[in-house]
């Protein structure tokens, strides 16, 4: 994959206007607290100015066409790049956490085991929520963070 091609990632088409993307950059990590308001950061025209002209050539329609609504999107990384399916701790609560690519099979690992079907994609196990327990808070954020670029290469 080229440097021109990786800063640009994809473009659709939407209602009418027209989404661009750039994951060719460095991660910019969201740290929780209770002073954190969303989950949407403050847009940074320094990590995206680049990608957004390097998209003019590769499709002419964005030569002319207006900025919209600029966002940064959050990624949930796992250490493992897994989803996290199962209950919480908390009596009736069930996490599905996964990237779009992993949806159908963590909507069905989820249905299986809140049905009890026995009929699990894998062990329950490899997507609980407390496999990193053991882990520090910061092993976990710098683990996580060093898949940020193979993971956006790869989706």
């Amino acid at each position: 994959m080229t440097d021109r091609v990786r800063s640009f990632r994809h473009a659709r088409a939407r209602a009418g206007d027209a989404g661009r993307a750039s994951r060719g950059r460095a991660p910019l990590p969201l740290d929780p607290s209770a002073a954190l308001a969303s989950a949407e950061p403050p847009f940074r025209e320094t990590g995206f100015g680049a990608a957004l002209r390097e998209a003019a050539p590769l499709v002419p329609a964005f030569r002319s066409a207006p900025l919209g609504r600029r966002l940064n999107g959050v990624f949930a990384l796992t250490p493992d790049e897994l989803p996290l399916v199962g209950p919480t701790g908390v009596e009736g609560l069930w996490c599905a956490e996964a990237w779009v690519t992993h949806a159908g099979g963590v909507g069905r690992q989820l249905a299986n085991m809140l049905l009890k079907t026995g009929d699990l994609l894998v062990e329950p196990e490899r997507l609980d929520r407390r496999r990193f327990a053991s882990w520090s808070d910061q092993k976990v954020r710098d683990t996580a963070l060093g898949h940020h670029q193979g993971v956006c290469d790869a989706h």
